[in-house]
């Protein structure tokens, strides 16, 4: 908002108004439409409003011209522009979750990566919260929540570990928000998926078969079978029983 001053004696009719930005880059651009006030009496003021968004984060400055097209007759032709120094800031704060690989075996540490960066031009005081969550949002773990600050421009690598234990097996995702540690507001957020895969149950077949296969004694004549697994081999003497050797067997 800026107020023009009519200090002259006589009423004033149609007074152009309009305002320029200078941005942080040098580049002078004009904002609006001019504003027209049809009068404003002797010795009065009037307020004028414009809207400004900044399309540039830093230093900018804001002016405020009147009678910029000179067709009102003054005594001070230099007190029409009124200057004023704007700094605007700018809040962009970004974070990403890097893991080594996609895929962990039950019991497995998992080593985690937090990348927080500010890309704004002010400081932040931020809490960041890492949860473990199923694909649809709900909660099994926080692995943590911080107070972090941050300075205009800066990144921080925030390193964890977390086991990945036997109950949450399957596809999941980390989860990671960045709010505001004053106003709690969300400022960014990021997932991550992984998959969790169940160790592989082994278990002894209960089948045990023998089979004994006559012929010379130098052949293989019991060999044990578990399963379909061939684990032991005897070479016996067909005539006294009496075990001579062990030796591998391939079977097809």
């Amino acid at each position: 908002m800026a107020s023009v001053v009519n200090d002259s004696v006589e009423t004033r009719n149609n007074v152009t108004v309009n305002l320029q930005v200078k941005d942080s880059a040098g580049l002078v651009s004009q904002i609006g439409d001019n504003i027209i006030i049809n009068t404003i009496n002797a010795n009065d003021q009037k307020a004028v409003v414009f809207k400004w968004t900044p399309q540039l984060a830093g230093a900018h400055e804001v002016i405020v011209t009147v009678d910029s097209d000179d067709t009102i007759l003054e005594s001070d032709e230099t007190n029409n522009i009124i200057t004023k120094a704007v700094n605007v800031t700018q809040r962009a704060l970004s974070s990403a979750i890097v893991l080594a690989k996609d895929t962990f075996s039950e019991n497995e540490s998992m080593a985690i990566s937090l990348v927080i960066s500010n890309q704004g031009n002010v400081p932040e005081n931020i809490n960041y919260t890492l949860t473990v969550e199923d694909l649809n949002g709900s909660v099994f773990e926080t692995v943590t929540q911080s107070l972090l600050s941050l300075e205009p421009y800066a990144l921080q690598e925030v390193n964890l570990t977390w086991n990945t234990g036997t109950i949450l097996t399957g596809d999941n995702k980390l989860h990671v928000t960045i709010t505001d540690s004053t106003t709690g507001e969300l400022l960014t957020e990021s997932t991550k998926s992984f998959t969790i895969q169940p160790t592989p149950s082994v278990s002894e077949p209960s089948n045990t078969e023998t089979i004994t296969v006559a012929g010379d004694p130098s052949a293989p004549d019991s060999i044990i079978r578990r399963g379909d697994r061939y684990v032991t081999t005897i070479v016996e003497d067909i005539t006294s029983n009496q075990a001579l050797t062990r030796k591998p067997l391939l079977m097809s």
